[in-house]
Formats: C-alpha cells, sequence, structure tokens
C-alpha cells in the first residue's frame, strides 16, 4: 500500500469516528492558494493534528457535465480533490491520479454528511 493510500485510509477512519469535524467553507477563502477554485460546487475544511503537525485538509468538489456518447444526453460528473495543507504550503494532494473514482466520490459523500453532522458533543444524550 502507498503513502497516498495510507493517508486516505486514515482520514477515513478519522471522518467516520467523527475525530475529524468538516465544515462547508466558502470557496473564495482558497482563492489564491487553490487553482480555479472557483469552478468548485462544494469546498469542506478540517483541521487535523498527526505527528505533532497541524494539517488543513481542504476537499474541493467540482461538478461538469460531460457527453459520453452523441445519442445520450450529457452526464453530471462529480470529481474530489483532497489538498493537504501545513500553514500555508501545500504538503500533498490526493486526486484521481492517486485513487481511483470511487473512493474520491465516497470521501467527498462521506465529507458532506459528516459536514451537515452536528459534533458528538453537542448531541443531547437520553
Amino acid at each position: 500500500m502507498n503513502q497516498s493510500k495510507r493517508l486516505y485510509k486514515d482520514i477515513v477512519r478519522c471522518t467516520q469516528t467523527a475525530e475529524l469535524q468538516w465544515r462547508q467553507v466558502d470557496k473564495a477563502a482558497y482563492r489564491t492558494t487553490i487553482r480555479n477554485v472557483d469552478q468548485a460546487s462544494r469546498v469542506f475544511e478540517a483541521t487535523w493534528t498527526k505527528d505533532n503537525c497541524v494539517w488543513t485538509l481542504v476537499l474541493v468538489e467540482k461538478t461538469y457535465l460531460a457527453r459520453e456518447h452523441l445519442l445520450f444526453p450529457p452526464t453530471e460528473i462529480r470529481d474530489a480533490k483532497l489538498f493537504i495543507f501545513e500553514g500555508a504550503k501545500l504538503v500533498d494532494l490526493l486526486s484521481g491520479t492517486d485513487l481511483n473514482h470511487v473512493e474520491t466520490s465516497w470521501l467527498s459523500k462521506n465529507i458532506a454528511y459528516a459536514a451537515q453532522k452536528p459534533p458528538a458533543s453537542l448531541v443531547p444524550s437520553d
């Protein structure tokens, strides 16, 4: 398993256990650091402390129409990239070259779901 896959699995685990608190942010916040972020449909952010480093994880999801065949109507395609920053410096990028489409779309859907749920500390217990 390569480093990108290990990092992906760590992020998935931390997202599922709510260790990462994802929130949807305005795409203008990353206009200077991420190219073409204005074309994004959604941008999510989380802060992650790992190996004594504080990383900012930014998931950028772009939506576009693609036509697979002239006889078929265009299909909506979602493409997600995960940017990993340490301070203002880009440390790593997980995209379709590192992960397959199923992994990036699964991560995108779960992050969107996690961003909508309130943190466990705010949920009343019975």
